[in-house]
């Protein structure tokens, strides 16, 4: 069953990496980091293309300087190939690849669910083997000739043997066993005895009995239970209460609902469920339902139940690290969080809105990410919406002396040098220092101004420069 897992998660992790980049463009046409060219093509979804990335029928073509791609017959992304993916892959580089439940690498094959092999074990069906035996579920046989060591398991019982050490199963219910050092024989669950050096254990429903050279027990489930060792330590308990006592430390409990405690730096006492106090060196606490309260060396928090909650941490210089508040306790409604890198604020566990500040940047979201910003010194960028970080009907960015806007169809990006527009999914404009042009289903009609040359194209015929 092991094996099968492992089977599992290594083609899916397989899958989740083969060809994945140029896959996802069926996606999201934007994945293509190339700068666009003023020469571009813009006949979307016809044929498009900008700088090294060329798109047929899209998404049925496409190139880059990576690979190529005729979907979905045939993919190659650098050394990665495909053939009806997701049916085959492989890498001839890193020597990994999958056709349909068969699957390679350079340590392991398999044909799931049937077969397994690696460099140490072979499994097909319900035979299994290593190099210290094998087996035929449900009989297993094991023997290693470096040590001599060997065993033999059924359904019924078993034996092993290892050096000094051996075992002995009948039926599931009785074991013996023996090494060096002692021995054990157990009727399961009425009965079991054990000697190994001077530890010596007794059972017989319900009575139990334990000895070592420091310390005995005795236990008489459910009436009674005592315990002591040679330093004076001591615990008795019963039904109706009990005592303890360990170096400096007691504890006395009147009935299961009331303990009392003490110790070199602590005392507590306890009446349950309706209060609870612990006094400490470092600590002290006291709950008296529903209020909490809780201080500590480093730490603070306050609770009254289910209303809300207050925490706080600082650190060896007392400077304040972390403070918490929650309203409600249960699934809060309103949260605050600050520390010393900046703070956070967000209302229904960040589902509905959530906003970060610190020293040197903002950022937050709507409605599980409706809409999202973020803003630094040097840039800033609002989308809307923003779900699974996708460009949505607005998205507006700068950074340095560049800017991106996007309105519903509408796209423009600007820099120093020139400005260039697409207005979905025929239209492109651009205006700059050295270059300017318009064109309207690519060459169908376009016209430039390429440093002071005009020209164009009517119906794909060229004019002018």
């Amino acid at each position: 069953m092991k094996k099968y897992l492992l089977i599992l998660i290594t083609i899916s992790l397989f899958l989740s990496c083969a060809s994945s980049q140029r896959l996802a463009r069926v996606f999201n046409e934007n994945t293509d980091s190339t700068v666009k060219e003023s020469d571009r093509a813009n006949m979307f979804p016809l044929f498009y293309t900008s700088g090294s990335s060329t798109s047929i029928l899209w998404p049925l073509i496409d190139t880059d300087q990576h690979g190529f791609s005729i979907r979905p017959l045939f993919n190659k992304e650098k050394n990665e190939y495909a053939l009806l993916f997701p049916l085959s892959a492989w890498n001839p580089v890193s020597q990994e690849g999958w056709i349909g439940p068969y699957y390679w690498n350079e340590n392991n094959s398999a044909l799931f669910p049937i077969y397994y092999k690696d460099e140490d074990s072979l499994q097909f069906l319900n035979y299994y083997s290593d190099k210290n035996g094998s087996c035929l579920f449900p009989l297993y046989f094991y023997y290693n000739k470096s040590n001599d060591d060997r065993g033999f398991y059924t359904l019924l019982g078993g034996y092993s043997q290892n050096g000094l050490d051996s075992d002995t199963m009948l039926a599931a219910l009785w074991w013996s066993g023996s090494d060096s050092e002692g021995s054990y024989q157990t009727l399961f669950p009425l009965f079991h005895k054990s000697e190994y050096k001077d530890e010596k254990t007794l059972y017989l429903f319900p009575w139990l009995s334990s000895s070592d050279s420091h310390s005995s027990t005795s236990i008489l489930l459910p009436v009674f239970y005592n315990n002591q060792n040679q330093n004076g330590d001591r615990s008795f308990y019963t039904f109706l209460g009990g005592y303890s006592k360990e170096g400096e430390s007691s504890d006395l409990m009147l009935t299961p609902l009331w303990w009392s405690g003490t110790g070199p730096n602590e005392s507590y006492q306890t009446l349950f469920p309706i209060s609870h106090s612990y006094t400490g060196k470092y600590k002290k606490s006291i709950y008296l339902f529903p209020w909490s309260s809780s201080k500590g060396k480093y730490t603070e928090s306050k609770k009254l139940f289910p209303l809300f909650s207050y925490s706080q941490r600082i650190n060896d210089e007392g400077e304040l690290t972390r403070k918490n508040w929650h309203f409600p306790m249960i699934l809060p409604v309103l949260e605050k969080e600050k520390t010393q890198n900046g703070s956070k604020i967000s209302a229904l566990l960040g589902t509905l809105f959530e906003h970060k500040v610190t020293d040197d940047s903002s950022s937050g979201d709507l409605l599980l990410f409706m809409a999202d910003w973020d803003k630094t010194a040097e840039s800033s960028r609002f989308r809307f919406p923003a779900i699974f970080n996708l460009t949505g009907l607005v998205d507006i960015s700068r950074q340095e002396e560049t800017s991106k806007v996007k309105l519903l169809l509408y796209s423009h990006e600007k820099s120093p040098e020139s400005t260039k527009r697409d207005i979905f999914p025929f239209i492109t404009w651009d205006s700059g220092k050295d270059e300017s042009g318009f064109s309207f289903l690519w060459r169908v009609f376009e016209t430039h101004n390429r440093n002071g040359q005009k020209g164009g194209h009517v119906f794909f015929i060229p004019y002018g420069a």
